[in-house]
């Protein structure tokens, strides 16, 4: 602890900035970062002449003196996030790196920390705080396993749209990879020897014994949502895996299949038919099948994801304008620059479709005078511009990027 008479000596001696020299010195020596911090501030303000004690948003100050002030802080932030990281503190560390916006520290911290060592206030910052979704998410489904990591991904998880795909991904292979190993394992058990299939469908094909007696070689319910989640990945190999996730739960005995969802009313099979029509199977029957579903569904916030995936379906089979049709129809209320939980916003679907009268009525409709104005640039640049010379692809270009 800091001795206070010690310290008081110096301020006798050498005067304030002797002083405050010697807190800072005595405040080091005992790792204590947090009052260094304070300590380290105060010294600045003293030598700006500054309030010493809160000085607030320093109003009627110069700007360039709050400026030169604020730069310090910034600063200071960085050095004091140094010091939590380099004594292994990554929750301390966030503080000061999240009130400068750096998050880059944290997350390659993140990256290097053993699963192992992850609390529960690092998953949180990871995941709810944003400084690591997506090495949270591994780090959640290593440590506490597929049904928590089902939860967050459905409750919490990045409104990134790439760190979702990232996520799903994770427990599709992670599901897959358990049913493989199980199932091999019961046939090992039965037969005494491992069969030389590795590939889910082919592993159960022929093998209705697997089911008997309402056998399962995993949660029934994490098939069920492992099989929905899966739906918005887009790699193939995720997908095809995903199907066969799906399949395998088609030959669930029937009290074993779960409740589920709109738009997956038909449990297994519909996520089975959805992800076939992803890989170009069955394309138009399975979108009219889907999307025949809407007339029923109310159009409120809490009804977005039955819509969200139908449009998520057309859009992914090619169907662009139907895509927009239906989102204009059933999510027209919700803000057109908004992503949704599984789709991009309206307004990047346009200029991904390259849609410009849709996104300049949709932002006059909206009053956003900014979309208005780039829908009309990007309409301008394209009709003006040779073919040739257009180099960047329109789904390159986001509706952010335009507007910042």
């Amino acid at each position: 602890m800091i001795s206070y008479d010690e310290v008081s000596m110096h301020f006798d001696a050498s005067g304030v900035t002797g002083g405050l020299d010697a807190v800072i010195h005595a405040i080091e020596s005992e790792h204590d970062h947090h009052a260094l911090f304070r300590a380290l501030l105060l010294k600045k303000r003293h030598e700006m002449k500054l309030p010493l004690i809160n000085p607030g948003d320093l109003r009627g100050y110069p700007a360039d003196v709050k400026k030169t002030y604020e730069d310090y802080v910034e600063a200071t932030c960085g050095e004091i996030g140094d010091k939590y990281l380099h004594d292994g503190n990554i929750v301390q560390a966030w503080r000061y790196f999240k009130t400068i916006g750096k998050h880059e520290p944290i997350r390659a911290a993140l990256e290097k920390l053993d699963p192992k060592e992850a609390s529960e206030e690092i998953l949180t910052l990871a995941i709810s705080q944003g400084a690591h979704p997506r090495r949270g998410f591994e780090m959640t489904l290593e440590i506490h396993g597929l049904c928590r990591a089902i939860s967050v991904f459905d409750q919490e998880f990045s409104v990134d749209l790439d760190d979702k795909q990232f996520g799903a991904e994770l427990l599709v292979r992670n599901l897959y990879k358990d049913l493989v190993n199980a199932i091999r394992r019961a046939i090992l058990s039965r037969f005494g020897e491992l069969p030389p299939e590795t590939d889910l469908v082919e592993l159960v094909r022929l093998r209705p014994w697997l089911f008997e007696n309402g056998a399962t070689h995993a949660d029934a319910q994490h098939v069920a949502s492992v099989s929905r989640i899966g739906l918005i990945t887009e790699k193939t190999e995720d997908l095809i895996m995903c199907l066969s996730i799906a399949e395998y739960g088609r030959m669930l005995n029937k009290d074993q299949q779960p409740y589920t969802k709109a738009p997956f009313e038909g449990g297994f099979v519909d996520y089975a038919r959805f992800a076939r029509a992803l890989l170009g199977q069955g394309v138009a029957e399975t979108c009219a099948h889907f999307r025949s579903k809407l007339a029923i569904y109310g159009t409120g916030p809490e009804d977005r994801t039955p819509t969200e995936m139908v449009v998520l379906l057309l859009w992914r089979t090619g169907q662009r304008e139907d895509a927009l049709d239906v989102w204009q129809q059933y999510l027209g209320d919700q803000p057109p620059e908004v992503p949704g939980f599984y789709i991009p916003s309206f307004y990047d679907l346009c200029i991904e479709a390259r849609s410009w009268r849709r996104l300049s009525e949709t932002a006059r409709l909206h009053g956003d005078s900014s979309a208005w104005a780039a829908a009309r640039v990007l309409e301008t640049e394209e009709r003006n511009a040779p073919a040739a010379e257009v180099k960047v692809p329109a789904e390159k270009v986001r509706i952010a990027d335009l507007l910042s």
